[in-house]
């Protein structure tokens, strides 16, 4: 599990730092989006019945996933962007990152309260 972290650390402030450039932002997001989803998938798989936290967590997740997806796929769809390409640029960048940061702030909870249940306990 601590692999997990620090691979969604690296990939998370990796992107954070290409956000810099105009083309790197996008690009970074899209790897952090991919590295994000696949471990939600495992986190959702492994923990989702074992922890009434990490269901709640990871249920948010799903649904602001699915609810970014839907405002991303309508701002795409849309010809939002030959209007408002300022405005577009700012949305399809500050939807992910609301995601993401999300999704790194509860796998360091989730692993936390992981590593908390399966230490041994010493009682006197």
């Amino acid at each position: 599990m601590k692999t997990l972290i620090k691979i969604n650390k690296v990939t998370f402030f990796t992107a954070l730092i290409l956000m810099v450039t105009f083309y790197g932002g996008p690009i970074g997001l899209l790897f952090l989006g991919f590295v994000q989803i696949v471990s939600a998938i495992y986190l959702s798989y492994s923990f989702y019945n074992k922890s009434i936290k990490a269901k709640r967590y990871l249920t948010v997740y799903w649904g602001l996933t699915f609810i970014e997806s839907l405002i991303l796929f309508w701002i795409f769809k849309s010809k939002f962007i030959l209007i408002h390409f300022e405005l577009f640029y700012a949305i399809t960048l500050i939807t992910p990152w609301i995601a993401a940061t999300y999704f790194y702030i509860i796998l360091n909870k989730i692993v936390t309260e992981n590593e908390n249940l399966n230490e041994p306990h010493i009682t006197l």
